[in-house]
């Protein structure tokens, strides 16, 4: 007779057995295709970044890249690993995979924007490599007078992926931040492109010192971008105030009459002499202290003001 431990073991192997194949059916794996899908709509969320997970691929199984397009983004399939991708396991070609034998597969996929489309890879295997800005900061925080030269930055690009980072592009877009009747607005100022092709090994970390001529005094978005193709992209803001210690003479001269703008009724000041929009607003405010100017253009200030101005002004 069985004693009752081994009766107590029977058990307990004939319950996981049993919980292993109800598994099977209560717990299958996802749809590669659908799985890919979803998480090439993350990607979109998240450009440049790299979204890493696992996939069971059965033999026989045949995906186009381009079953995976959209009107938004564009696909193509890379592979990053020999050992998973032989002519014997998974043919993987830059728009068709064909799965030879049944494992699971590691599996990257990322996003970048370019020219108003998402350009999307799925990389079989292991991860591609990965950039990121590890730190930008202004080199002298005490040094932001434009009348004494460049703005001096510091920057810090790191992979942080398995693979070499190649033919990674930096540069660097300003804005110049205005408020126009009480909403702040971002102006392109300057772009520049100042290294291309630069070459990180997995790890591998690289320091940029860049100058960034700017002439006007006020407050400006500086955005540091990190793409290539294989590696990702990244991008870091930093906001900088400026002044300018020598100023034009510049003198509000006069108002103008009410007018509408956008639905919106504004009233004009006229500037003499000023070089800079925001010399043009802080001139108009003191000379008409009765009205929100807000920097317009050099030699006009703008106010947004009640409607019943415009309605004198007509009648």
């Amino acid at each position: 007779m069985d004693s009752p431990f081994r009766l107590v073991v029977f058990a307990a192997v004939a319950l996981a057995v049993l919980w292993l194949m109800g598994s099977l059916f209560l717990f299958p794996s996802p749809d590669p295709v659908v799985l890919l899908k979803s998480r090439l709509d993350s990607a979109e969320l998240s450009l440049g970044k790299t979204d890493s997970f696992k996939a069971d691929l059965q033999e026989g199984f045949v995906l186009a890249s381009k079953s995976l397009k959209t009107a938004s983004r564009s696909v193509r399939f890379s592979c990053n690993a020999l050992n998973y991708c032989t002519p014997d396991q998974l043919d993987a070609r830059a728009d068709l995979v064909f799965v030879k034998k049944s494992r699971s597969v590691p599996v990257s996929v990322r996003c970048i924007s370019r020219f108003a489309l998402d350009e999307c890879t799925v990389y079989w295997g292991q991860p591609p490599a990965q950039v990121r800005w590890k730190e930008f900061r202004l080199m002298d925080e005490t040094q932001t007078d434009v009348a004494e030269g460049p703005l001096e930055f510091s920057a810090v690009l790191v992979n942080e992926g398995p693979l070499k980072a190649v033919d990674v592009n930096v540069g660097t877009q300003t804005f110049f931040e205005s408020v126009q009747n009480g909403v702040k607005r971002l102006q392109p100022y300057s772009v520049n492109e100042f290294s291309q092709d630069v070459n990180l090994m997995p790890g591998e970390e690289k320091e940029f010192r860049f100058p960034l001529s700017v002439e006007d005094a006020g407050s400006f978005s500086v955005q540091l971008t990190a793409l290539g193709l294989d590696a990702g992209m990244d991008s870091r803001t930093l906001s900088v105030q400026t002044v300018r210690s020598r100023l034009s003479e510049c003198s509000a001269v006069s108002l103008n009459a009410p007018t509408e703008d956008g639905g919106q009724c504004t009233v004009d000041c006229v500037c003499s002499d000023c070089r800079f929009a925001f010399e043009c607003a802080d001139a108009c405010r003191a000379k008409f202290p009765d009205y929100p100017f807000d920097s317009f253009q050099a030699g006009t200030a703008r106010a947004g003001v009640s409607e019943s101005f415009c309605v004198e002004a007509a009648g």
